[in-house]
């Protein structure tokens, strides 16, 4: 049996443009919906927030290194994740990340998170 992401399966974000994010989980009808369930959540996050939001999409991750038949305990040594590439929310191409920030410091330059159902954002997001 493999490792899976069942803890954050169906969780998802959504950006306006003006410095919010919302953070949420996705509800059991948009989880049937595919790909179109970001659009319900982005519409469930609008209407709850009062601001438009629009799905953040991630395209491909690029680079990374995950070696090729070591151990698991090897791999864990070495790994390195790749890359998110993002979809850009006017034409869907490749976004270009402009600036990369934590959580706090999103936050503390002004930026709102609202979270969207049974989610919490901890100390040690």
């Amino acid at each position: 049996m493999g490792d899976t992401d069942m803890t954050t399966f169906g969780l998802v974000a959504a950006a306006s443009g003006d410095r919010q994010l919302a953070l949420g989980a996705l509800t059991s009808e948009e989880l049937q919906l595919g790909e179109r369930g970001l659009d319900g959540f982005c519409s469930r996050a609008s209407a709850s927030f009062g601001v438009k939001f629009r799905p953040v999409r991630v395209k491909r991750y690029e680079g990374g290194l995950a070696p090729a038949g070591a151990s698991f305990a090897e791999f864990q040594r070495v790994f390195k994740p790749g890359d998110a590439v993002f979809a850009c929310q006017s034409c869907g191409g490749d976004a270009v990340v402009q600036n990369r920030e934590a959580a706090d410091e999103f936050q503390e330059a002004g930026g709102i998170v609202n979270l969207l159902g049974d989610v919490a954002f901890t100390a040690d997001h």
